[in-house]
């Protein structure tokens, strides 16, 4: 059977899965019961701490079983006795260490590589393929391939070039050819556009042909000149009304005529009341979509045109260097494996699984959803278990395809014999100020956006045996006319970063919660300016490392004696670069040695960094082979290297809301609110609306990656895929900050600008009518503004004791260690 548990933040649902896969462990009758059960997470963090705790558990089971909190649970699912678990625990203990590669905990993206590798044959790699985490410097390298190569490609396409580049000219436009296919390329391989090609039913190949997209250009030419002619003619009749203005200065006037409500000045609505009922008027209403509409496609038809050589170079390409991108194999699985039923997939992989343990489900996309699916009815069919657990509330991945509305609806919609859904109700994370705080807090969020069924388990009871109620501060700071003031928010985490220091807690226990990278260095260095210890993403970032940055100069200084920039950063420091060296890992081995050798100290302190450089010049080099210029071109592209955050450091920590998820800290500081706002995606795939026969047929015979404007595509035939966006976004907004808001443990400051004045104002009537506002909500301060009904500062709770806390902490360091402890002839026998 298939069951469903909805787990909140703090909620309990790592002790549930656990629990689960135990439950099956023990009440399985076959001896390697672990080895037909998948237990799929997704990040390796995650996979480490499933692993952990389930062997924690089972040696708890094993030796002292009245201690565990899972006995009770495990008793009752199992119809077994306490001794009969702790004999089975025991036995499963020992069965697992000795065969623990077949002990599956694993990642999803690392179960669907193990899939693939049974298919080698079939997509035609060798099956010691690399797996490139950097998809898009392979779409650059193709794109330059075909760039390079376009004279041999064949007249359509260059004619093409030459009409895309003729057309930009003319109209004044600033283009780069390079730049404009790298970004229609990435977008051709998102899963969005698979989903998008199968809603609308076209074959891509077809549909980016030469010859239908000139048929497609030319019916959006037809429909661009017609209304431009009509719009003159009718502009000349007008000409009275309009004061003597000639027909090229009536642009202003096609956006405002369409948004008469909302125009200010009296002169401009009076100009537009006199043009109604005249033809002026008629070619503004739906005449004028259908004109943007064509306009939208013409434009996004240029790129288009290299669609099919694209695909064609990338596969060349991928199969010349043995590597697939780890974002393209999930659809080419799908690919394989469409119609197939498991028992074929099963004898590929040369394993059969009979139980699913599927975490953080929200996190799932489309695809990995579809190349699932066949496993999950055998299992179900078979008598087996699928145990799904996620949050739609902790849904914040969906720019990168992942699609909550699968938790939602579609587990339940294509899965037999699913049982409804269990929501976990208890948290068992946070204190009761916090909690309750979220609860009130989400709960007019969801109300005021229309989103309460999503939201409908957002309220928590408090599990925490703290006695202490916990903390939540609001801190409202003006901003600069309306917008952000970031002296004014630094000074407010520094303040309550204060404050919790003062109240005993360490710096450890301290995170700061971001929107973006760039408000986390800004954090960073307000706060290390003022003599505080800080951990953050930056200080984390490889490029950043003082001696890789030195190691990189000196590899630079190789390929061009001349380089400044490099000559400034090794500044008097002499590195050595060995002789004789053949490999680009053994060069770059040796510059690090020499660089250790001229700075002794950078062994205490940056160790780790320079190790993180050698794994990516090896994992570089394994794919492009000994080029030192590729791959210095390679480390420029990328912003993104990291090392893994200590978990022992004595310092403040500064992250992203992302990189917390999952994660939970004693006190909890989000900053700078006004970042979680309502943000539509910058374009979709989409199909225009053909409904009534207004738009020429042959535009239905393609998709197109529509831009999304908020002033202009809700007046397109695209306005129904906006809307579906914007309703999205809004989900979005709701979830990253109800993301923040639950990590903390003991105390949560949100600190935020000032809404604007009008919102104020809106605020005020609202509070005196007890009628809700007419204005709509798009950014977190005005919904913190609007629950607590004015700018506080406001405080639930009383500060927490940090100090009290330690003395009478129970610690259960010996229980996290002992499944690394067990004694070696435990394990032999």
């Amino acid at each position: 059977m298939t069951e469903i548990l909805k787990a909140s933040a703090g909620s309990g649902k790592t002790y549930n899965l656990a629990r689960k896969y135990i439950s099956l462990l023990l009440g399985s009758g076959e001896p390697d019961a672990y080895r037909h059960i998948l237990a799929v997470t997704f990040t390796n963090k995650a996979t480490a701490e499933m692993k952990g705790r389930i062997l924690k558990e089972l040696d708890i089971l094993a030796r002292t079983p009245e201690r565990s909190p899972y006995l009770p649970d495990l008793m009752r699912e199992t119809g077994k006795g306490a001794e009969e678990i702790r004999r089975r625990a025991g036995w499963f203990l020992r069965a697992i260490l000795h065969d623990y590669s077949s002990f599956s905990v694993s990642t999803i993206d690392k179960f669907f590589q193990q899939a693939l590798k049974a298919f080698t044959r079939e997509i035609g790699f060798f099956s010691s393929y690399q797996v490139e985490l950097d998809r898009d410097s392979l779409v650059g390298e193709a794109v330059d391939r075909i760039l390079d190569t376009l004279p041999s490609r064949g007249e359509d396409l260059v004619r093409w070039v030459n009409e895309n580049m003729a057309d930009r000219l003319a109209v004044g436009d600033r283009f780069r050819l390079d730049a404009s296919l790298q970004e229609t390329a990435s977008r051709l391989l998102s899963e969005r556009f698979d989903e998008a090609a199968r809603a609308a039913g076209i074959d891509p190949r077809a549909a980016f042909s030469a010859e239908n997209l000139r048929t497609i250009r030319a019916a959006c030419g037809a429909i661009i000149d017609d209304f431009r002619a009509r719009l003159r003619a009718a502009a000349q009749e007008l000409a009275g009304k309009l004061s003597g203005r000639a027909a090229s200065q009536l642009e202003p006037y096609l956006k405002a005529y369409s948004m008469t409500e909302k125009i200010p000045y009296p002169k401009t609505k009076t100009l537009l009341k006199d043009a109604d009922g005249t033809p002026f008027a008629f070619l503004l209403g739906e005449p004028y979509k259908i004109y943007l509409t064509a306009f939208n496609i013409r434009e996004q038809t240029y790129a288009l045109g290299f669609a099919r050589d694209f695909r064609a170079e990338m596969e060349q390409l991928l199969r010349e260097k043995n590597v697939l991108s780890l974002d393209d194999s999930n659809a080419l699985l799908r690919r394989i494996i469409d119609g197939s039923d498991a028992p074929f997939i099963y004898e590929k992989m040369g394993v059969r699984y009979r139980h699913f343990l599927l975490d953080e489900f929200q996190d799932t996309s489309i695809v990995q959803w579809e190349n699932m699916l066949p496993l999950l009815r055998e299992t179900a069919a078979g008598g087996g278990t699928n145990f799904v657990v996620g949050d739609v509330k902790q849904s914040i991945y969906r720019w990168r395809d992942s699609d909550w509305r699968l938790l939602a609806s579609e587990v339940e919609d294509r899965l037999p014999d699913c049982a409804p859904p269990v929501a976990l109700r208890g948290n068992w994370r946070s204190a009761r100020s916090v909690v309750e705080f979220n609860n009130g807090f989400f709960r007019f969020v969801a109300d005021r956006l229309g989103i309460g069924e999503i939201y409908s388990d957002v309220a928590q009871e408090v599990r925490s045996d703290e006695e202490q109620p916990g903390c939540v501060d609001v801190v409202f700071v003006e901003g600069l006319r309306g917008r952000k003031n970031p002296e004014a928010e630094n000074a407010a985490v520094l303040e309550a970063v204060g404050k919790a220091l003062a109240a005993g807690a360490l710096p450890s226990d301290i995170a700061v919660l971001v929107r973006t990278h760039n408000v986390g260095n800004r954090i960073a260095d307000y706060l290390l300016d003022h003599g505080l210890s800080v951990v953050s993403d930056d200080s984390l970032g490889v490029k950043n490392a003082e001696s890789v940055t030195c190691v990189v100069a000196r590899l630079a200084l190789l390929l061009n004696a001349e380089d400044e920039l490099a000559r400034y950063v090794l500044g008097d420091l002499e590195i050595e670069v060995p002789p004789g060296t053949e490999s680009l890992l053994g060069l770059v081995e040796g510059v690090v040695r020499s660089a250790l050798a001229v700075r002794p100290e950078w062994r205490e302190t940056e160790t780790q960094y320079l190790f993180a450089l050698l794994d990516i010049v090896q994992e570089w080099a394994t794919v492009n082979g000994n080029d030192l210029a590729g791959f210095l071109e390679y480390w420029d592209s990328r912003s993104d290297l990291e090392i893994s955050s200590p978990d022992d450091v004595q310092a403040i920590r500064i992250m992203t809301v992302h990189k917390s998820k999952g994660l939970e800290f004693p006190c909890v500081i989000v900053t700078d609110a006004e970042d979680y706002e309502v943000k539509t995606g910058k374009w979709a795939w989409c199909a225009p609306d053909m409904r009534d026969g207004l738009l020429p047929p042959a535009l239905a015979t393609a998709i197109y990656p529509v831009p999304f404007s908020a002033g202009e595509t809700p007046r397109t035939r695209f306005s129904a895929a906006y809307d579906e966006e914007y309703a999205l976004s809004q989900i979005d907004m709701a979830n990253l900050f109800y993301v923040a808001l639950t990590r903390a443990r003991k105390s949560l400051t949100v600190v935020s600008i000032l809404p604007s004045a009008e919102m104020r104002k809106a605020c005020a009537a609202e509070r005196e009518t007890g009628e809700p506002a007419a204005a709509e909500l798009t950014k977190m301060p005005e919904f913190l503004y609007f629950y607590f009904g004015g700018a506080g500062p406001w405080r639930l709770g009383a500060p927490f004791d940090y100090g009290r806390l330690r003395r009478e902490a129970r610690t259960d360091r010996r229980l996290e260690a002992v499944y690394e402890s067990i004694p070696l002839g435990g394990r032999l026998t």
